[in-house]
């Protein structure tokens, strides 16, 4: 008959009356949650969702001893191109590297400026990688992260995963990619392993939009969402009571929800700010042209 268990407290077993340990992985390092009290515990295979370090989420510094990106190794995220076209399919390459670490692990996902899941994660080599999905407030987003296998253990100074990812079958915008690595020294404990972070946003090839534009207290803001604003955009200026276009230069708000020119921001070529091109009870047109020269149609815009 088979020998009945249940769990402790302490999260140890209870086997025939004798209390034991659960088997503990070699390594207790890669992405981590914090369980039953103060007890850790890593995972080699398959780590809980949402620990890339993207807005909501957490990171493996939950149960590893140390400061967040720091030290001489890194997290890349390789192979984002310049934008993406809707349902197109794209291979990516996360690599963790330190110059004095032995094992590995990563987790990536993708999300839109609202923080929404952005088109499909999905695994290549899948005895090195697999797919997990977040829960919770997390739920809907997708996640591809390493298996033990994908751990590599006593490979010196880095390692590297190829993941696909496929485009949103809508233009959504823009799209960051989040990802954490995790660099382990393999002595057994939480303490002494790396954990990076980093992100990177990639437009789409649409067109960029206005949407939703107002004036407030100096500025000019546009909904950033589905926008195809890329970064380095600017605002082009024109008619009212302006003899010349004026361009501006725009910035997210720490939201990322808005891009905005700000108030104290000045044109060119006329050095001039949003008051002095938008006076009260004028009508001007606002144009957004991206770094790729794409430019957005024509929207009138005024002031009260």
């Amino acid at each position: 008959m088979a020998a009945l268990k249940r769990r402790t407290p302490s999260s140890g077993y209870i086997i025939m009356g004798i209390q034991a340990r659960p088997v503990i992985s070699t390594l207790k390092i890669f992405i981590c949650i914090a369980v039953i009290g103060s007890v850790t515990y890593g995972f080699s295979d398959r780590p809980p969702a949402g620990r890339t370090g993207a807005p909501n989420e957490s990171n493996c510094t939950v149960c590893h001893i140390g400061t967040l990106n720091a030290g001489p190794g890194k997290v890349e995220i390789e192979g984002i191109p310049s934008a993406y076209t809707a349902g197109q399919e794209f291979t990516l390459t996360v690599r963790v590297s330190h110059p004095d670490r032995s094992r590995w692990g990563f987790q990536i996902t993708a999300l839109d400026s609202q923080n929404r899941p952005a088109g499909t994660m999905s695994a290549i080599d899948t005895t090195q990688t697999a797919v997990v999905n977040g829960t919770g407030n997390l739920q809907g987003r997708t996640y591809v992260e390493h298996r033990s296998a994908g751990t590599f253990p006593g490979q010196r100074n880095g390692a590297s995963w190829q993941v696909r990812w496929t485009a949103p079958s809508t233009d959504v915008g823009r799209v960051t990619f989040y990802a954490a690595g995790n660099a382990a020294n393999a002595n057994n404990e939480s303490s002494g392993d790396s954990i990076y972070t980093t992100s990177e946003m990639m437009p789409s090839n649409g067109a960029p939009m206005i949407i939703q534009p107002v004036y407030k207290k100096g500025k000019i803001i546009l909904q950033a969402n589905g926008s195809d604003i890329s970064d380095g955009a600017v605002l082009v200026v024109s008619g009212g009571s302006l003899s010349e276009p004026q361009t501006f230069a725009m910035a997210m708000n720490s939201a990322g929800t808005k891009w905005q020119v700000k108030k104290k921001t000045k044109s060119t070529p006329g050095d001039l700010i949003v008051d002095n091109v938008l006076p009260a009870g004028g009508t001007v047109t606002l144009v957004v042209r991206n770094p790729s020269g794409m430019e957005s149609p024509p929207v009138n815009l005024s002031r009260p």
